[in-house]
Order: structure tokens, then C-alpha cells, then sequence
């Protein structure tokens, strides 16, 4: 298990260092749907029969994800609302994600 945990603490290394560089997608939101749709994907392989070489491949595919559709939705939310109210949204979201 510790293994494939750090097989998913290496995509989300490898997540940030792409997001920093590369940066995105202009299309946000296709950028939020396209990597929901892939960790969607690493769920479903997940469930799948066992398979011994599937499973890392789908935690690491599937955190690299998680990275991408986080960094997105916030820089959304950060240019729709209004700064007034930013940090109220942002709590609503932690709590109900939480």
C-alpha cells in the first residue's frame, strides 16, 4: 500500500512540475472536464478485475488528475467571483468537500 501511495505522491509531483511550466489550457473549464474525465477513467480501471501492473498506473494517472482539476476550478472561482466574497465561497467549498 505504502507503494502505491507513493507512486501517487510521484504523479502529483509530476502534476505540479507540468502545471508550473506548461500551465494549462487556455479553455479552463475544458481543462477541469478533460482530466475529470481521466481520473474518472483511473477509477473505473480501479474497479476493474486485479490486475498487479494496472493499479499504479491508475493511482498515479489518477493524482496527476486530482492536481489539474483543483488548480483549474480555483483559478476559475478566482476570476468569476467577486474578491468581496472570495473567501466565503472558498470556506462553503472546504466544508462541504470536507
Amino acid at each position: 500500500m505504502r507503494t502505491l501511495q507513493s507512486i501517487g505522491g510521484a504523479g502529483m509531483l509530476l502534476g505540479s512540475v507540468v502545471m508550473s511550466v506548461w500551465g494549462g489550457p487556455r479553455s479552463l473549464i475544458r481543462g477541469v472536464l478533460s482530466f475529470a474525465f481521466l481520473s474518472q477513467l483511473c477509477i473505473l480501471a480501479l474497479g476493474l478485475p486485479t490486475n498487479a501492473a494496472l493499479f499504479p498506473l491508475a493511482f498515479f494517472w489518477f493524482f496527476l488528475s486530482l492536481l489539474f482539476i483543483n488548480g483549474y476550478s480555483d483559478a476559475i472561482l478566482l476570476r468569476k467571483v467577486d474578491p468581496d466574497i472570495q473567501g466565503r465561497v472558498f470556506a462553503t467549498i472546504n466544508m462541504i468537500c470536507w
